[in-house]
Formats: structure tokens, sequence, C-alpha cells
């Protein structure tokens, strides 16, 4: 009644009802015609809403500029979720020519923190910390006291970026302890990216006891949960800011003195990073397995994961399949769960050895029952097609599929549902 009286709020509100079908038959047409209405009233939150239909093609055609269009009246009419998606278009969109502006984007992301948008604080602070390529260069002086009011409001994104500039020195004082604790706060909320950095931390013994195991434990719990690459958590600050630079670069000078002193996961660790790709250091075969070699001998299962692909792959070694399931075979016995999903592989081909499907599914199935996402995910669909000489099972392969749910696996859920297992 209010939005047929012309109350611009009330149309917003109206069109919005009908638009997602809250109490009344779903009718994206008609609500979509209230939101115009209000619109023409420049009545900030239907602004919104018809730029996030056009964005997202919600009773409307996907349309990027015309979203732009709303969402930029929207901003202008105080929004400060439309600032937001104004800065999300123009920072981060590139399929279509003309829509990526940094500068312009940059400008109302900085409006959408200053009005007190949590996660566009958290955005704000983390652009000043790195720095955004054709936009702003890093300037972590400023990005402190931003990191600290997005912390203080719970973003979980700026709680890992002010541990790891506190770790680093970046933009004031060092306190390792603290970062430490921050990024434990992060990792106990199931941040990879903070396990990560806590296992590099755990290595070097900064801001913690240097323990070997307690590092690996977390690269671990990392890889468990899916997140697997260096590259995206320690190279990603190796190539964003001096100051992280050359903190990273310290961090692999250390890690290469303790591994030659004979800490074996130090060897380890520094062994993936110069195994894998993006990680802030120039790939070198040659030297990952010689760092691999001697920390392997004495326990570490990072090592003989890095030895595995050294031989499956030939990467600074002749490729030899057998030496590959050799090495994934003791980093699984030792429980490492990437090792055991890898070695299940191997048995289940035959490579380097003999076939054997009952020994892949046991391996396989430890390595799930530690958590390891890519093992939760092939049970679930060998269990559920039959696969690898499985029998169908439906029972084991929903016991699977609930685990699947722990990493947001979004086709797990689609099958529970339609099997009827799940609302």
């Amino acid at each position: 009644a209010a939005a047929e009286a012309g109350e611009p709020y009330a149309e917003y509100l109206w069109g919005t009802v009908l638009l997602r079908g809250i109490g009344v038959p779903k009718q994206a047409t008609e609500g979509g015609t209230w939101l115009h209405k209000a619109a023409e009233r420049n009545e900030p939150w239907a602004l919104n809403n018809l730029g996030w239909m056009a964005e997202n093609g919600d009773g409307a055609s996907r349309d990027l500029a015309e979203a732009l269009r709303w969402y930029r009246r929207g901003a202008e009419a105080g929004n400060v979720h439309s600032m937001e998606s104004v800065a999300s278009l123009r920072l981060l969109q590139t399929e279509q020519p003309g829509l990526h502006q940094p500068a312009e984007g940059l400008q109302w992301l900085a409006k959408a923190a200053e009005r007190g948008l949590p996660e566009a604080v958290a955005w704000y602070a983390s652009v000043l910390l790195y720095g955004l390529p054709g936009a702003a260069p890093a300037d972590p002086v400023r990005a402190r006291p931003w990191l600290e009011k997005a912390a203080a409001l719970g973003e979980g994104r700026a709680i890992y970026d002010l541990g790891a500039a506190l770790l680093a020195g970046a933009g004031g004082p060092a306190d390792e302890k603290r970062g430490v604790v921050l990024l434990e706060q992060e990792a106990a909320h199931g941040n990879a990216r903070a396990m990560w950095q806590l296992a590099w931390q755990s290595a070097l013994g900064q801001g913690t006891a240097r323990d070997g195991k307690r590092a690996e434990q977390w690269l671990e719990r990392a890889t468990a949960l899916g997140y697997d690459d260096p590259g995206l958590i320690l190279g990603s600050q190796a190539d964003q800011g001096e100051v992280f630079r050359r903190s990273f670069t310290r961090g692999l000078s250390t890690l290469e003195k303790l591994a030659a002193a004979g800490d074996a996961f130090a060897g380890g660790l520094a062994a993936r990073l110069y195994q894998q790709d993006g990680t802030g250091v120039k790939t070198d075969y040659a030297r990952a397995v010689a760092l691999a070699r001697p920390a392997a001998a004495v326990g570490s299962t990072e090592a003989m994961r890095v030895l595995g692909w050294a031989y499956r792959l030939g990467w600074g070694v002749e490729a030899d399949q057998a030496k590959a399931a050799e090495w994934w075979r003791r980093g699984a016995e030792a429980g490492n769960s990437y090792c055991m999903m890898w070695y299940s592989q191997m048995l289940f081909r035959g490579d380097g050895g003999k076939q054997d499907g009952a020994a892949a599914i046991t391996w396989l199935e430890r390595s799930g029952e530690r958590g390891n996402a890519w093992a939760i995910r092939d049970l679930g669909r060998f269990y559920d097609e039959g696969a690898r000489g499985l029998a169908r099972d439906p029972n084991k392969a929903a016991y699977w599929k609930r685990k699947a749910l722990a990493f947001d696996d979004q086709e797990a859920r689609g099958w529970l549902i339609a099997h009827h297992l799940l609302e």
C-alpha cells in the first residue's frame, strides 16, 4: 500500500519482495518495475539493486556496463554498498573494454572504507599494504591504521594482512609475537593462507619457537583443505611490496642455512619453494632435489613429496616411476595425506609397480579421513559412479559427499540435495 501511495523506500522494498519471492510468488519483471519507479526518485537501495540485477542477470539481462551505471548512481546517492560495487567493477573486471579503470575504482573504495563498510575497510587496507598495479603503489604506513580498524571489525582478510605486516615490519615496528597470535586466530577459522604463514614462521622460529614438526602439521592442514600452492601465500608477499620482498628473501636464506645445518623441515620447505612455480623463488629443480634428499632421509614428509614429484616428472633427476611411488609411499606411511593421495593414484594405475586397486582405495580413504580435500572428492565420485573397480555404494558416496561440504563443495551439496539427504 505504501508503494502504491508513491513512497520511494516502500517501492524499493515491494519491488525486492516481488523480485525475490519473499512471502509471495516470485515476479521478477513486476519487481523490476517497482525498483525502477523507486530509482526514478533516486532511492539509493533501489539503484543498488538494479545494479545487482544487471551484474548477475537476475530479473534482467547480464550487462556489466549497465550495472556500473546503476551502481554509480547508487554510490552518488550515498549507498555505501554501491560504492564498493563500483570499486569492484572498476578494479577487478577486465572482460569488457573500458570497464577496468583502477583509479576511479580506488576512489570509490576509499569512500566506502571511510564510511565504515567493514569489507571495504579490509580491502582498502590490503590495497594500501601491497599496492595495486596501475592504481596505487604500496603504502604500508597508511595501511597500518586501516588494518587495525578492519581487524577490530572482525574482518578475517585484515586480521591475516595485519599479522603478515607485523611479522615483516611493514608500515611500522615489527611485532612477531602479535603477528603469530593473529595468524593463529585466522587459522582457527580455517584460513589456509594463515596456516601456510604459520608453517613458515615455525620453520624459521620467528614469533614462535622453531619447531619443524609443528610447521609440517600446519602445512598438512592447509594442504588437506585444498590449498597446496605456496605461491598464493608466500609468493604473493614476495611480489607485492619491497618490505615483503626483503622479509621473504631473508626468510629463504635462513631456511637454507638451517637446512645446511641438518634441519629436516627447513630443507623440505625450501625444496618446495624451488620446485613450484610462482613462489617468489626462481624454479630450480636441481636445487630442490639437493635440498630434499638429506631432509627426506631424516623424516621430512614435505621433502618426500618433493622427491616423488621429481621422479614422477623428471624434475632435476631422470624420471623413474618406481622411485616416485617409493617416495610417496614413504611419505604416506609417515602420515602425509598428500603423499597418501598420490601414492593411491600410482597404485590404481600400476605406475612404478604392480597395480593394486584394494591398496589404492585403502590409502585414498586414509587420506580422506585425514581431511584431504582431493581424496574426499575422489572417494565421493568413485563410490557414486562405481569407478576404479568399486561397486556403487550410495551410503559410502553420501559419507564422503558430506565430508566435502567442509570445503564448500557445491557439487557435493547438489548431489546430497538431489538424493534427499540435505535440504
